[in-house]
């Protein structure tokens, strides 16, 4: 008999006990009519042969593959063993594997079985999305939530889009969430109304991340998040706020800007204008009071006739709003860039020069003063020189560069490495010009450590340096994510990448005119003849069949965050994206 090691739960063990009589406990509590499957092993078969017998999976991987394969008995036994231990070993599987446990029983289905309340939906669970409980008896969902809530750390409301029972719905969901009471991070997008934050404001005082979105909030619900709470039981602190379709509510963001100091984001397109409102009287003056925000989000677009200037803008935040972290807005003048010098936390730089495109900024003296803070740099028809980037910005993790103009470089010039640097995306380049091409190259030689790589727009045009640069650059053993849109790559590059990038999960193709759907299907064998299995994505508009994604639906591959597009997209101004920057452990 095996059993879980309760003295130590951060690092659990299984035991063995000395005395095992019994090694067939799991056929006892099997059902008289369970229909065992005939091809019990065929999972462990195709997993092999899907590694060709070289990377096999973790002994614990099969286990759980099997225990996901006979749930039934496992749920069975949960509800009828009187075994001590054995029980304990169910506990285990609670504790530490519930959440891997659901999403194998509600594959293809989308619905967690009723039967399986006891066992799998648990108060270890600290992250849940509430979408596999549509489907059930509300009741009975909200009568098991009251009862394990108060384990629940992230959770996202993911409901169908079904208006007709909004309504409904969010009369289910302020039940819901009236039994959260140590939530830090919660997706209510787009089931809210006022009462919902009433409800979060008396009981979710852990909250520290809210997202709303397309839902009838108003001034009097934005408000109510900031009460206080009788009997000295506190009031709500939250760190973000996201509600950036939500329209007609600037005076309640307002109200929370005013009372409720723990703010550090607040993602709503007229966030700027808000603020400059409030404080516009006393423009002239150094303003005394400060808030925490972090982020300045400006759009290109103003929403008001009477709009201040990026330059109104710029003062305000840089002198109420100290600990500004990410900046992202387009820039017209030098006089712009130049009030970007004036925030001294600065990490995420996210600009461009699309209104005033004929007007060429020089980001060289920027980057000298700031890139020793920047992890995460966009910018968007700048002219910089690459060995000024890479010597002044060490802390790198992400870089996008578009269009950008780049300075000559002295080839005796030696460039350090960006050994942070994770991600890499280049667009709108064309390769035939010998300085884009040099500067390229040095940056490719400066970011050995890259784990995903988009190249977008960029035209190849045959040149022989470039592409065998790139080949060689797609050798390296950290590359995982490979994508292109509307290059013009070809397919005997693409074979190229395959059979040299031996790590690579993932390669993306989109509306490349070279490639065609015989194409994608030559790399899609050539895929499956190698040990990587790389998964190819391919995506045209010139045909009925113009997409193809070759991922197989494996149980142990939705863990691999290069398998979705949505690793493409940080901008906290996208609503998609849940949880934005804050890790419950955190808190």
């Amino acid at each position: 008999m095996m059993y879980f090691d309760d003295d130590d739960v951060d690092d659990p063990e299984v035991v063995e006990e000395e005395n095992d009589d019994d090694d067939d406990d799991l056929n006892y509590y099997e059902p008289e009519d369970f229909d065992y499957p005939d091809d019990k092993y065929e999972a462990f078969a195709d997993l092999e042969r899907r590694n060709n017998g070289t990377a096999m999976l973790s002994l614990q991987d099969i286990c759980l593959l099997s225990i996901s394969k006979n749930l039934p008995r496992f749920n069975l036994a949960f509800s009828t063993t009187e075994d001590s231990e054995f029980r304990r070993n169910l506990q285990f599987l609670q504790r530490f594997h519930s959440s891997y446990l659901i999403k194998a029983a509600t594959r293809g289905c989308r619905k967690l079985d009723e039967s399986y309340f006891d066992f799998l939906l648990n108060e270890y669970i600290k992250e849940f999305d509430m979408d596999v409980l549509y489907r059930c008896d509300w009741g009975n969902v909200i009568k098991r939530i009251s009862e394990i809530g108060h384990g629940f750390q992230k959770v996202r409301f993911n409901f169908p889009d079904v208006s007709d029972f909004e309504l409904v719905i969010v009369d289910f969901v302020n039940k819901v969430v009236c039994h959260l009471p140590n939530v830090k991070i919660l997706d209510l997008t787009p089931y809210c109304n006022d009462s919902t934050l009433e409800i979060i404001a008396s009981s979710c005082l852990q909250l520290k991340e809210l997202h709303i979105d397309d839902c009838s909030v108003t001034d009097k619900g934005l408000r109510a998040l900031c009460q206080e709470n009788d009997d000295n039981v506190g009031r709500l602190n939250l760190k973000h706020l996201s509600l950036p379709s939500i329209v007609g509510v600037n005076e309640g963001i307002a109200y929370v800007l005013q009372n409720m100091p723990s703010l550090e984001v607040i993602v709503h397109p007229d966030l700027p204008y808000i603020l400059h409102n409030m404080h516009k009287d006393s423009m002239s003056n150094t303003l005394e009071r400060k808030y925490n925000l972090t982020s300045l989000y400006l759009g290109a677009n103003s929403p008001w006739e009477d709009t201040p200037t990026i330059t109104d803008i710029l003062t305000l935040f840089s002198d109420i709003c100290p600990h500004i972290k990410e900046i992202s807005m387009p820039l017209a003048s030098k006089e712009h860039l130049d009030l970007c010098f004036r925030f001294p936390e600065l990490e995420t730089f996210n600009v461009n020069n699309n209104i005033t495109p004929n007007l060429n900024l020089d980001l060289n003296e920027f980057l000298k003063s700031k890139g020793g803070l920047l992890r995460r740099l966009q910018v968007e028809k700048f002219s910089l020189s690459v060995a000024v980037l890479v010597q002044n910005c060490p802390k790198l993790e992400k870089l996008d560069l578009l269009s950008i103009t780049f300075q000559y470089l002295d080839t005796s010039t030696t460039l350090q490495p960006l050994n942070n640097l994770q991600e890499l995306s280049l667009g709108y380049f064309s390769f035939g010009d010998a300085l884009v091409r040099r500067s390229v190259i040095d940056m490719l030689n400066s970011s050995q450590k890259i784990e995903k790589l988009t190249l977008l727009c960029c035209k190849f045009e045959n040149n022989e340096e470039f592409v065998t640069r790139l080949s060689k650059f797609c050798e390296n053993e950290t590359l995982k994510y490979l994508k292109f849109t509307n290059c013009d790559v070809d397919d005997a590059f693409l074979q190229s990448v395959l059979l040299t990038c031996s790590n690579l999960k993932t390669l993306v193709v989109e509306y490349c005119d070279n490639i065609t759907a015989t194409h994608i299907d030559n790399l899609y064998e050539i895929s499956n003849s190698l040990k990587s299995q790389t998964k190819i994505i391919w995506t045209d508009d010139r045909s009925e069949f113009n997409s193809i994604d070759s991922g197989d639906d494996d149980i142990f591959d939705d863990y691999s965050e290069y398998d979705s597009d949505d690793f493409d997209n940080h901008d906290p101004y996208d609503s998609d994206n849940l949880y934005y920057g804050y890790d419950s452990d955190g808190y």
